[in-house]
């Protein structure tokens, strides 16, 4: 979905550009430093207006709403919020906020599984994964020399499938078959499991159409994330706390 948003190379992340990690700037905006905010702004509003020019509905000014999901940013910054991974999803979960399209009635476990990695962790899948930005403009804004971003990246990817793993054990509409199985789909091929654990395991695979889809999809997590990048978007129930101070609405929202 985010695949072919572009930046304004030119002028935004061109090759071989320098300065702090996004999460750097963030703080650096918590102290009031504007020329941070404008850092920031020049880095991602050619993605946010592309974004936002995708998504509104037809005729909706969408230059008025990322500036206005910018200043709603700020003032969150200002407020002493956290801005926690990766700084333009945060920007598009403020655009969309309070949007239609942003209605949803669950949120699909590799979501789950992606809010509980780290910051660092997070950040670069996002911009690689979901946005698939080049290396040298991740390692930018992620703050990481560009010859470790690739390490980064694949121990963000095992964390990532661990995670959704450990999300599928513990979700209460998995039936407890499945619990039992999903832990053992690594060790199987493996063959350290235990005959009558090998026998129960490849029965089950062989009836269960949803271990079976777990299996298919744990070969490319990754891919899963990025067909999941809708449901990333949508700002969940927890972001909601510490979003709008002062009693400022969502950007786009209207008030009565």
């Amino acid at each position: 979905m985010f695949t072919d948003v572009p930046t304004d190379t030119d002028t935004d992340l061109a090759e071989g550009s320098v300065g702090p990690a996004d999460a750097a700037l963030v703080e650096d905006v918590s102290t009031g430093d504007v020329d941070a905010f404008l850092e920031l702004w020049r880095r991602h509003r050619q993605a946010a207006y592309d974004f936002a020019g995708r998504w509104s509905p037809p005729g909706s000014p969408s230059e008025s709403a990322v500036n206005r999901a910018f200043a709603d940013v700020l003032l969150e910054i200002s407020a002493g919020c956290d801005v926690d991974g990766p700084f333009r999803l945060h920007l598009y979960r403020t655009l969309f906020a309070e949007s239609p399209w942003a209605l949803r009635s669950h949120v699909p476990l590799v979501v789950r599984a992606f809010g509980a990695l780290s910051a660092q962790s997070r950040t670069v899948l996002w911009y690689r994964v979901v946005e698939d930005e080049p290396k040298s403009s991740v390692a930018l804004l992620a703050g990481v020399h560009g010859d470790d971003l690739y390490a980064l990246q694949r121990v963000a990817e095992v964390e990532l499938r661990t995670r959704w793993l450990a999300e599928i054990v513990e979700a209460p509409s998995t039936p407890p078959g499945c619990a039992w199985m999903v832990p053992r789909i690594d060790l199987r091929p493996c063959g350290v499991l235990a005959p009558a654990s090998e026998e129960r395991y490849d029965s089950h695979l062989h009836r269960c159409g949803h271990c079976q889809q777990v299996v298919l999809d744990l070969a490319d997590v990754s891919a899963l994330l990025h067909h999941a990048a809708h449901a990333l978007v949508t700002p969940h129930d927890e972001d909601q706390g510490c979003r709008y101070p002062q009693g400022r609405p969502a950007a786009g929202s209207q008030t009565t």
